[in-house]
């Protein structure tokens, strides 16, 4: 990520100010050119889910469960619709 700088001691940093966000939704930092702290919860999505690529992961199977979901949604509903009909 392009806004979000790690330094020798390993924190982390927004580059610009205002501080931008990560959650709940992503937000840019501002455009004066200033360190500002990331806070923790923004630490920990970009350490944990955005740096080893779990969020990609973890929205994939999201999706996929979705599909999943409606897939035998959509199976129920025609086989009720099917036996009313006979």
């Amino acid at each position: 990520m392009e806004y979000i700088y790690r330094d020798e001691e390993g924190k982390l940093w927004w580059i610009t100010s205002p501080a931008g966000s990560l959650f709940p939704w992503p937000k840019k930092s501002g455009m004066i050119e200033a360190l500002s702290p990331v806070n923790e919860i923004d630490s920990f999505i970009y350490t944990y889910l955005v740096r080893t690529w779990m969020i990609f992961g973890l929205a994939a199977i999201v999706w996929f469960l979705t599909a999943i979901s409606i897939f035998f949604t959509a199976i129920s509903v025609l086989k009720k619709e099917f036996s009313e009909s006979q």
